[in-house]
């Protein structure tokens, strides 16, 4: 496993799945620590929901960059980068022209449902955005933990909380490795380095097949 903390761990598992050249909206918690993971030359462009578009990590590139601060992180306008209006970013959403969306999320079922606004510990939440930006995405990306604070899995057979975006999840990341919604069962696409088949089926609550 990497040294890095566990949510870093995942996020930059999470940028080596991403293809140069694509326009990848990113949210708060996991998914807004991807930037930080994608060096400059990778020629990723990350989107905000709130209407950022163009930025990166603030450990790369100069030094004399703009700095911008969300989603409880510092970044770094990239050269080409602006700010726009919400609704001009939404418009952007809805015209399909994300390539990727990141979604964090509390579950994720097999069929790539993502239980994303609410949990058992925290009550009823809202959906926010994030069923337009699965919707308007070519591609969903989960990004997530295995298991939650209890060790209970995320990745479950059919979940028990409410499903915000329906069977949109194409490639789920948690730490143990990239897996795919297969219906009923969870197909393995890589394992993380030193990360055992038998580790990952004691974390998760369906059928996990390789």
């Amino acid at each position: 496993m990497s040294e890095l903390p566990l949510r870093e761990h995942i996020a930059a598992m999470v940028a080596q799945s991403l293809d140069d050249g694509t326009l990848v909206n990113v949210g708060i918690g996991i998914p807004g620590l991807v930037p930080h993971h994608v060096p400059d030359e990778r020629r990723i462009t990350f989107h905000a929901e709130h209407g950022v578009v163009g930025f990166g990590s603030d450990r790369f590139g100069p030094a004399d960059s703009p700095i911008l601060s969300f989603f409880g992180t510092t970044y770094r306008m990239r050269p080409g980068g602006f700010i726009s209006d919400h609704p001009r970013s939404f418009a952007l959403i809805r015209s399909g022209r994300l390539d990727v969306t990141i979604l964090g999320a509390f579950e994720v079922d097999a069929t790539g449902g993502l239980a994303n606004f609410q949990s058992a510990e925290m009550g009823s939440g809202c959906p926010g955005g994030s069923p337009e930006l699965a919707g308007g995405a070519r591609r969903v990306i989960a990004a997530l933990e295995h298991t939650d604070k209890r060790g209970r899995p995320r990745l479950v057979h059919t979940s028990t909380l409410a499903i915000g975006p329906s069977g949109r999840a194409g490639l789920i990341v948690t730490e143990l490795g990239w897996f795919v919604p297969a219906g009923s069962h969870f197909a393995v696409q890589r394992l993380a380095d030193g990360v055992t088949i038998d580790e990952v089926r004691a974390a998760t609550d369906a059928e996990v097949v390789v």
